[in-house]
């Protein structure tokens, strides 16, 4: 058998949410669909602005507009988060960093204390840690 490389191969696993349900994993969602501009201040409840904030994500990315952050929405929602970026998808992972137990203030800049974070993370759950969070490491965060 051949020597495993960069970490785990396994693909992400995706959470599915809807209407009706909260935490941080709702509320990184809203992060990353407001940075896709949907007009919605990150709450962790995913209630009606959330599920059509979801649902027209899903008409602009040409998915089934069903409402629900599933595997296709993830997907194409996550968005590789690195050094030196700033947003809502960097106030996503940091949201779910703390979720994890890993200090990050939720700001939105992946600055140095948010690199540390990441790669403590990664380090922890078995993955490569280069301070890149990709889909890998944000299913990870999800999980």
């Amino acid at each position: 058998m051949a020597a495993l490389i960069g970490g785990d191969p396994a693909p992400p696993v995706w959470p599915l949410l809807r209407t009706g349900d909260t935490g941080e994993r709702v509320r990184a969602l809203q992060h990353l669909l407001a940075g896709r501009g949907a007009p919605l201040v990150p709450d962790g409840s995913f209630g009606p602005a959330t599920e059509q904030a979801v649902r027209d994500f899903q008409r602009l990315v040409r998915a089934r507009p069903d409402g629900l952050a599933g595997d296709q929405t993830w997907h194409q929602l996550g968005v590789p988060v690195r050094a030196g970026d700033a947003g809502e998808a960097v106030r996503a992972v940091q949201v779910l960093l703390g979720a994890r137990g890993v200090p990050a203030e939720a700001d939105g800049l992946f600055g140095p204390g948010t690199a540390a974070a990441v790669a403590s993370f990664q380090s922890g759950a078995g993955l490569p840690a280069d301070g890149l969070v990709d889909a890998r490491t944000l299913g990870r965060l999800l999980g």
